[in-house]
């Protein structure tokens, strides 16, 4: 004799309502082990961000390493930066430190992808543009980034003079996008009036400047810089003791050579580097270069810009600064001398 078949077990509601409840969490832990990627999640390079992939590579024109985020992205990142003592004195050494949070989620930043060989780039300016610094805060276990005095095996730090400062921190934070946040500062004491303190300068006069044992000649293509066009910096560097091209520049910071260009009221800014990279795959410290260096500039309004250029020979490293102007489209020197209150002969 067959045995009966067992009845069929009918699901109570509570039974229903229990397994729909597991099909979704089922559906939603699936979700979460396995998310879809982010629309604008790609591969792009850190200093050409325009440059993207769908996959981890180089960068065809500088050889840099991609890295995955949103090249798109705008949010800033927000910087806080504290000194000791507070407010800081001129003339003496001081400790800065420097915290970088999330925009969106206010958690401290704790890791940077490095740029150039340092994680952090940091640009200090007085407001008279009489004082630059181009320097690289260490970073510690907790993310913070120091400089100056007590801050370890930091690099010392002092405000030359009595004044206002402008601090620029250039960084990428990892799976962010580029940034360059500006914040003043002054030093301790100081009574004097900000905008008096911005420079009323026209271009430089001389296109040659020596220092450390470099000659820098500058030349500009086009001449006359047109405002939101693309100008080329050329350098020719040489001995100001032999007058012979130098050909021993050692790569500095990953590249031949680096360029801050500033407005003179201090909001334009672009940090720059040589149209020629090194090469892929070399031995850094066996390259040389010179004795022609150019790079790439960008003047996004019209007025006077300073530009500061680095470059390394032997272990000197050596800082020029020129003064020029960008113009409208259609406006002569003349035209913005007058505008600007200065007279032409």
């Amino acid at each position: 004799m067959l045995p009966s078949a067992s009845p069929k077990r009918q699901l109570s509601g509570n039974s229903t309502r229990r397994l729909a409840a597991l099909l979704i969490w089922v559906a939603l832990a699936s979700a979460c082990a396995d998310p879809s990627p982010e629309p604008n999640l790609v591969y792009f390079c850190p200093m050409h961000p325009d440059y993207t992939s769908s996959a981890p590579d180089n960068c065809a024109r500088c050889g840099m390493l991609m890295i995955a985020g949103d090249p798109l992205g705008t949010l800033p990142y927000a910087v806080e930066i504290t000194t000791t003592p507070s407010p800081p004195p001129a003339n003496a050494p001081i400790a800065l430190q420097i915290r970088v949070t999330h925009p969106e989620t206010g958690e401290s930043i704790r890791d940077y992808t490095a740029i150039h060989d340092r994680p952090f780039h940091l640009f200090v300016v007085s407001q008279d543009l009489e004082h630059f610094f181009h320097v690289h805060p260490t970073l510690a276990a907790d993310g913070s980034l120091r400089l100056g005095a007590g801050a370890g095996d930091a690099p010392e730090f002092a405000f030359p003079t009595p004044g206002y400062y402008k601090v620029y921190s250039d960084f990428l934070p990892t799976g962010g996008t580029p940034q360059v946040v500006t914040q003043p500062l002054v030093t301790a004491g100081y009574e004097g009036d900000l905008f008096s303190a911005i420079p009323e300068r026209g271009p430089s006069e001389e296109w040659v400047a020596t220092t450390n044992g470099l000659r820098a000649a500058l030349e500009i293509d086009p001449v006359e810089i047109i405002a939101g066009d693309v100008a080329m910096l050329r350098y020719r560097v040489s001995d100001p003791a032999t007058g012979e091209p130098v050909r021993d520049l050692r790569p500095y910071l990953g590249a031949w050579g680096h360029s801050l260009i500033l407005s003179h009221d201090m909001v334009e800014h672009l940090h720059t580097h040589p149209e020629d990279d090194l090469p892929m795959g070399a031995v850094v410290d066996d390259l040389r270069g010179g004795p022609n260096v150019a790079f790439e500039a960008y003047f996004p309004t019209p007025g006077m810009y300073r530009i500061w250029t680095q470059f390394l020979r032997g272990d000197e490293l050596s800082t020029v600064s020129f003064d020029v102007e960008a113009y409208r489209l259609g406006e002569t020197p003349t035209d913005l001398a007058r505008r600007a209150g200065r007279t032409t002969q």
